[in-house]
């Protein structure tokens, strides 16, 4: 009897040592960067770089974000001077900096991307279009001059995305449609009708003020002062 209770200790000590060593390891592969929130210190600010490491089992919560360039497309709508409407797809390639996940991760959320670049994307080619519209007397000269739009586009999204610590790598003008009657010269399909709408950038800066944190609790939204 004494035999099998010291045997149930010894595989009871080793189940619940594999257990707490399953829990204190993690992996961050390349292109990744980790998170760590403490229970008691809150969001460390020092993002973790690719490797396997330890944390504190059931104290330290481990968020993996993908730093790696990825590609968004953003649909706006506008009205050249003539009066004509037409789509504008515009491809954006972006990134968050690697030395800001934290800050990018307790403001904005691991799906970052998905929150603010449309909105960022909407509001830039809103902007930049305006000065360039006058240079367009039809669609044929706007057709012309995609490459210049997307230059000026590169140069403004770098300058408003690097406010949230996000660098655009490329931006291309993928698509231009002013409907059926111009199909056979834009090369463009009939069935683009989905876009967005101008939006201020007051209402970027409420998105992000009112984003909710979730998997880490109102415990962190507490803790990102010192970030």
């Amino acid at each position: 009897y004494f035999w099998m209770a010291n045997s149930a200790r010894i595989v009871g000590g080793a189940l619940v040592g594999g257990y707490l060593l399953y829990e204190s390891i993690y992996r961050v592969t390349r292109g990744e960067r980790a998170i760590i929130f403490d229970k008691f210190q809150g969001v460390l600010p020092e993002p973790v770089t690719e490797g396997i490491h330890f944390k504190l089992p059931f104290i330290q919560d481990v968020r993996l974000m993908n730093i790696r360039v990825r590609p968004i497309e953003v649909k706006t709508e506008h009205v050249l001077k003539d009066s004509i409407p037409f789509l504008m797809t515009t491809k954006v390639l972006y990134a968050p900096k690697s030395d800001k996940v934290t800050r990018i991760f307790v403001n904005l959320g691991l799906e970052f991307g998905e929150r603010i670049m449309p909105l960022i994307v909407a509001e830039t080619m809103n902007t930049i279009l305006e000065p360039i519209f006058e240079k367009c007397n039809d669609a044929t000269d706007l057709l012309m001059i995609r490459n210049e739009i997307a230059m000026a586009a590169l140069e403004s999204l770098r300058k408003r995305c690097s406010d949230f610590d996000i660098h655009v790598d490329d931006v291309t003008i993928r698509n231009i449609h002013f409907g059926d009657t111009y199909n056979s010269e834009c090369g463009c399909s009939s069935n683009s009708n989905l876009f967005t709408a101008h939006i201020p950038f007051s209402m970027i800066d409420a998105a992000i003020s009112n984003s909710i944190f979730t998997g880490f609790g109102m415990s962190m939204k507490e803790s990102i002062g010192s970030i």
